[in-house]
């Protein structure tokens, strides 16, 4: 094997090393990037519910003070 022919294979090595580890990264990066979604959608819904909640709550002590039965 000639010297440059050597070069050429430790190049294309790298090359082919380099572009497995930026796979790998993307791969990883794509994992949390989909999990922070999912923490996002999960805190979001979490929050329409407890909001939900709170205005039924409030209705519900409304509605308890002007009704003539409880009085």
């Amino acid at each position: 094997m000639s010297l440059n022919t050597k070069m050429i294979v430790i190049t294309w090595m790298n090359m082919t090393k380099s572009v497995i580890h930026v796979k790998l990264f993307q791969k990883h990066f794509q994992m949390k990037w989909l999990l922070f979604q999912q923490i996002i959608c999960i805190a979001l819904f979490m929050r329409l519910v407890i909001n939900s909640l709170n205005t039924l709550k409030n209705m519900g002590e409304e509605n308890q003070g002007s009704h003539p039965i409880l009085e």
